[in-house]
């Protein structure tokens, strides 16, 4: 007859005895004298009159199964001695049920258990299993275990990682097999037995095995319409027209550029994966072939008056890409440059600049550190002090501070007066000649000087306004006539 599940203590292990068989152990096992404490050598020697051994825990699921065993034989001690080689001469391996496996005295006394291996099941007996592309995966306890053939164990024959089945696919119409005369259903099996007599030997019982095909990823795409950006010439890596899953090949990163795996190495790889959305396509990792990233620079903060000065913008001096105040996350990366100005609304910084510029560019003699330098002016060495003052206008531009100046006014057909109007509503009535006593002037500050009698400018008062831009909407004061 042939059992195919639920496999009898009695068939496996014999008679006499109250074995207990464990699936996951492939072994049967008995409690010797009630559990009653005896040394290594009587333990030894009660096993073998049993034509049994001392449990041998040489595998996850070898200790596993010896645990459920024990716990399901209520085996209310916690020593037992355990079989193999001893560690010396005068200590050997114990199980200690709390804990696992530990070294005692071979003349200390423990509990016994025997155990009698049980023989399993052939895996080249499995039709269409094929363990270069498959695996036996079995589930017990919420716990899974591989390529375990053992006897009443049930298990999934599937795909390794990098082997896909036709029905794995999204779009696939792949039929289900029916169900086996033993009862399996598709790639899976379960190893029973056969009894014969008193003798027993195991049997496969399986379903239908599909089988698995390597996924490949094809490299004509990265020759033509699909280029890894930021790389040396590659092409004479992949003469191959594809890829297996996990294969790979190296490519050279471009000036500034590192991989993105190892950010110390100008090296980088482009491996064969598989695709999220379809299971039985390849897809090249990383998936957008960013392989080698922008080399990155030191933290702005470290170069700025972070109090008073701001990042707020950058942009990619190669290919022009430019980034917002939102995207400061993308500032510090090669060949990026980023533009900083005063964080207040109505200052710059005390050279009368808005705007600081640096760039993120190759430490000296390092193909793999970034580091800032100063561009369009900025002197990176004197950013970090540079402070940041109200924007104010030079009166100097409009009126010299010498005697042309006063022949300027005389010749431009002013009155004696002018206003000095500020921002804060302050306003001041002072001689025309002398408005560029005070050098500079305030953000919003106006000055308001008058034609003499009779005379326009014909676009109204000589009004200049001092603009946010740090200078005057006048270049040069209007004559009246």
């Amino acid at each position: 007859s042939t059992a195919a599940s639920a496999p009898s203590a009695t068939d496996l292990c014999g008679a006499g005895q109250a074995w207990r068989y464990s699936p996951l152990a492939s072994a049967c096992y008995v409690l010797l004298g009630g559990g009653a404490p005896r040394n290594r050598s009587f333990a030894i020697a009660s096993c073998s009159a049993i034509s049994a051994r001392l449990p041998e825990t040489d595998s996850q699921a070898a200790i596993d199964g010896l645990r459920l065993t024990l716990n399901g034989m209520g085996f209310g001690g916690d020593e037992l001695w355990l079989g193999g080689d001893n560690s010396t001469s005068t200590s050997d391996a114990v199980w200690i049920q709390r804990s696992g496996i530990a070294i005692a005295n071979c003349n200390a006394a423990f509990a016994t258990v025997c155990e009698k291996p049980v023989p399993k099941c052939d895996p080249s007996a499995i039709s269409g299993y094929n363990p270069g592309t498959m695996t036996a995966t079995n589930v017990t306890n919420n716990k899974a275990y591989y390529n375990l053939f053992n006897i009443g164990l049930e298990s999934s024959l599937r795909c390794l990682p990098g082997f896909f089945r036709e029905r794995d696919s999204p779009t696939a119409t792949v039929a289900t097999p029916t169900l086996s005369s033993s009862g399996q259903s598709v790639n899976t099996m379960l190893c029973g037995y056969n009894m014969s007599g008193s003798a027993y030997s195991p049997v496969v019982l399986q379903g239908f095995v599909e089988q698995c095909y390597p996924i490949r990823c094809a490299t004509a795409q990265l020759k033509a319409d699909i280029r890894i950006p930021n790389v040396e010439p590659y092409d004479s890596q992949i003469t191959a027209s594809h890829f297996n899953y996990s294969q790979r090949f190296y490519v050279t990163c471009n000036r500034g550029y590192v991989s993105y795996k190892n950010t110390s190495s100008i090296t980088s790889p482009v491996e064969c994966g598989q695709n999220y959305m379809d299971p039985t396509m390849g897809e090249w990792v990383p998936f957008d072939l960013n392989t080698c990233q922008a080399v990155k620079c030191p933290d702005i903060s470290d170069y700025i008056n972070t109090e008073q000065a701001v990042a707020y913008k950058a942009d990619n001096r190669i290919n022009q890409k430019q980034y917002s105040e939102f995207q400061s996350s993308s500032y510090p990366y090669y060949p990026n440059r980023v533009y900083i100005k005063c964080s207040t609304p109505g200052y710059f910084f005390d050279d009368r600049q808005f705007e600081k510029t640096i760039g993120c560019d190759l430490l000296n003699g390092s193909l793999i550190e970034g580091a800032w330098t100063g561009v369009l002016g900025t002197k990176l060495s004197l950013l970090k002090s540079a402070q940041c003052i109200e924007v104010s206008c030079d009166t100097d531009i409009l009126i010299p501070k010498t005697a042309a100046g006063l022949a300027m006014l005389e010749s431009l057909n002013y009155k004696s007066n002018a206003v000095i109007s500020f921002d804060n509503g302050t306003v001041v009535n002072t001689n025309a000649s002398s408005v560029n006593n005070q050098e500079l002037m305030p953000y919003k500050t106006v000055l308001t000087f008058f034609c003499q009698d009779g005379m326009d400018t014909g676009t109204g008062a000589p009004i200049a306004l001092c603009r946010s831009s740090g200078d005057w909407n006048l270049s040069s004061l209007p004559t009246c006539t």
